[in-house]
């Protein structure tokens, strides 16, 4: 759609729509509001120390706790891929304003890491991870820090977790892959800490977003709207200055959800293509955007301004 409704020239517009709150998912931040708050701690304590080391004996891969905020992973031949669990925390043991469902709220991991392989083992891609209890089939609420074994020396790293507002408990887990052999060396975490924040807050968004060019000839205008909503069909009017139009057509990409996709069983596709619109006067028609659609729209203005 944006390389087949798409002119040379940008033009100015300006959007005038409901507005959408969104409560934040994964490592995309909550928008609520109508101006910008940076994150901050909303506490100090380390709520590791309400948690339990559950440990990790995986035959080639095993861990221990080698001091309250510090812990050692063993590789002895391990291959293959794995995020094993090595540490629980339910949240219930916390305070209820450092808990879910509070609004924005997010769980900062921070630790040093140090990687220690054997001569001649494989690098592996090791990191550490935050998810929900459930696992990840079930909430699909992680948060994954890697890179630990480019870490030679003691290096400092952080990761943001968001929980569901369900969330009733998390764990620390492993995330070990091999690359192409097996993996020999110790991994060790140091100042392990998983402190509270509220996460950076973003001001809500319009539920219509407009990108407008024109033609290198000027006879045609182009329009591609998404509707940002998930439920919400939007009907808007739709003005244009310094021309006439005769003639309108639009096309539409959709789905039956936003969460379809175009793989295997084609639900997400082309609605629309090229079909006529109708003009309520040369510079204005009106049109409903369905909920979590992109649309192109042109104007057939016949004129080189």
């Amino acid at each position: 759609m944006w390389g087949q409704y798409c002119g040379s020239e940008l033009l100015s517009s300006r959007v005038i729509a409901p507005s959408v709150a969104f409560d934040g998912f994964e490592r995309t931040p909550q928008c609520l509001g109508d101006r910008f708050q940076a994150q901050h701690p909303i506490s100090t304590t380390n709520y590791l120390d309400l948690g339990k080391f559950v440990g990790i004996k995986d035959g080639p891969a095993h861990a221990e706790a080698v001091s309250p905020d510090g812990f050692a992973f063993t590789f002895d031949g391990f291959g293959g891929q794995k995020s094993p669990g090595f540490y629980r925390l339910e949240l219930n043991r916390l305070p209820p304003d450092m808990r879910p469902p509070r609004p924005g709220l997010v769980y900062k991991l921070t630790f040093e890491a140090k990687w220690v392989p054997d001569t001649g083992s494989n690098v592996g891609d090791l990191g550490i991870g935050v998810m929900d209890e459930r696992g990840w089939n079930e909430s699909g609420s992680a948060v994954g820090v890697d890179g630990l074994s480019n870490a030679r020396d003691w290096t400092a790293f952080e990761g943001i977790y968001r929980p569901r507002p369900d969330t009733q408990g998390i764990v620390l887990t492993g995330r070990f892959a091999e690359a192409s052999s097996q993996i020999h060396g110790s991994l060790y975490l140091r100042t392990v800490r998983l402190t509270p924040w509220i996460g950076d807050i973003y001001p809500s968004y319009p539920s219509i977003t407009a990108y407008p060019t024109r033609s290198a000839d000027g006879r045609k205008l182009y329009l591609i709207v998404f509707n940002l909503t998930l439920n919400q069909d939007v009907t808007t009017n739709i003005q244009w200055k310094g021309c006439g139009a005769n003639s309108a057509t639009y096309s539409e990409i959709n789905a039956p959800t936003a969460r379809a996709t175009n793989i295997g069983n084609q639900e997400a596709g082309w609605m629309v293509r090229d079909e006529s619109l109708d003009l309520k006067d040369p510079s204005t028609l009106v049109h409903t955007f369905p909920a979590h659609s992109a649309t192109a729209i042109v104007l057939n203005v016949g004129t080189n301004k």
